[in-house]
Formats: C-alpha cells, sequence, structure tokens
C-alpha cells in the first residue's frame, strides 16, 4: 500500500514513536519511515492482544496466552504468531530476557480507539458527529447513567473550548 494511500490518522509508524496530535484531535505515531498499520483495520482477536499487553504493560506468549486461552481457545503457538505479526506491523515490540521475548504495546489504547471510532465516523456517518450520536442513543444498548454522562462530557468539552 502506498503512503498517500492511508489516511494519515490512521497509520503508524515505525522507528522512534513520536506521538502527535492532529486538528481534529486523532493521534497517530510517526517518525518519518515506513506505514506500518492501519489501526482502524486491528482485528477483534489482535485488539485482545493489545488489551492483555494494556493491562500488563510487558507479557510473554505465554503470559498472553494464558490471559487468552479460556475466551478464545487458541494454542500457544497461535498467540506466538499473532504477537509476530503485531510486531512486524509496528504496533508491538519486544525485549528479549533470557530465552523469552517480552512484548508492549507501541501503540495506546486511546490511538487505537480514536482511528476506530474516526474511521466508523467517516465511512458510517460522513463525519456527521450529531448522527452518530443521535444512532448510539436510540440503541436498545443504552446503560441507565450513559445520557447523563454524556451531558457532563459536553459540558467539560464546551467549558474547554470557551477557557481557550
Amino acid at each position: 500500500m502506498q503512503p498517500s494511500a492511508v489516511p494519515w490518522h490512521h497509520r503508524v509508524e515505525n522507528d522512534a514513536f513520536e506521538r502527535t496530535t492532529t486538528p481534529s484531535s486523532l493521534t497517530s505515531v510517526s517518525s518519518g519511515s515506513r506505514i506500518v498499520k492501519e489501526l482502524h483495520r486491528l482485528t477483534e482477536l489482535q485488539t485482545e492482544v493489545l488489551g492483555v499487553l494494556w493491562t500488563q504493560g510487558e507479557a510473554t506468549v505465554a503470559d498472553v496466552h494464558q490471559a487468552l486461552e479460556p475466551a478464545t481457545g487458541l494454542a500457544r503457538k497461535t498467540i506466538g504468531t499473532l504477537l509476530f505479526r503485531l510486531e512486524q506491523q509496528g504496533v508491538i515490540a519486544h525485549r528479549e530476557e533470557g530465552r523469552e521475548y517480552l512484548y508492549r504495546a507501541c501503540v495506546t489504547r486511546e490511538q487505537v480507539e480514536r482511528a476506530t471510532v474516526g474511521s466508523v465516523l467517516g465511512r458510517l456517518f460522513r463525519g456527521d458527529v450529531a448522527a452518530m450520536v443521535s444512532h448510539a442513543l436510540s440503541a436498545d444498548e443504552v446503560a441507565p447513567g450513559d445520557v447523563e454522562r454524556v451531558k457532563e462530557m459536553l459540558d467539560r468539552w464546551t467549558a474547554e473550548r470557551e477557557e481557550a
């Protein structure tokens, strides 16, 4: 894939990992090297692997397998392959400790969330935040307190903009 074919806010670039923020508040990791992975295209399983790394900080293949095996039933070797591929894509990195690799995430949960929501917002709602919020509020999954939390977030967002 050519670098220009990937939206900048969905890119992860590998090397020194300098965090940058854009006018639309979408975060990317960049260093001027090759484009590695579009964060909004991470699979559910890849995101679960990242979840283990975000929670534990660093983890071995065995650690990730132990955390995911009850829910996924995946073999340890499959987890090792997932970690290897995520590392090739620049999403995680490892360091050696004895005979084992300790893996860590190179992207934050917030970066993945922003890229994923940004993709959904752009693809399904044509960038219309109000339409996306309206859709979310009309869903049956709205839990008690969700609307109040959204109101509080909007109040904080408005206050921050007025202070600036």
